[in-house]
């Protein structure tokens, strides 16, 4: 699993060694513990994918992904797995202030992202 950033995560995966009849697609379950984060669902992913990058998520959330090979045979055993986006990338540039303003009694900095 990859973080790539504050609002992408990518998962990655190899097919199972040992499986019950071909597999004909991968299910990929994608939640969090805030029920309003973007980026959750269920997904049908074909049987040739092994990878899923998923996007436009919450900064600095906590998304757990869930995966599972179905055969023929039906659904095989789930693999979990959670991480965190970074932050917003925003809060992790360096600043400094614009157009001091000093008096006696007054300080005024402005931030760049004001």
């Amino acid at each position: 699993m990859t973080v790539n950033g504050s609002t992408s995560i990518t998962v990655a995966w190899m097919a199972p060694s040992i499986h019950n009849g071909n597999i004909i697609r991968y299910e990929l379950t994608v939640s969090s513990t805030s029920p309003s984060a973007p980026g959750q669902g269920e997904f049908n992913l074909s049987n040739t994918s092994l990878e899923y990058a998923a996007t436009m998520l919450s900064p600095f959330t906590s998304y757990t992904f869930e995966l599972a090979a179905v055969t023929g045979a039906g659904r095989g055993a789930s693999v979990i797995a959670t991480d965190t986006t970074d932050e917003d990338g925003m809060s992790k540039l360096p600043w400094f202030p614009i157009h001091p303003v000093f008096s006696p009694t007054h300080l005024a900095i402005t931030h760049p992202f004001n």
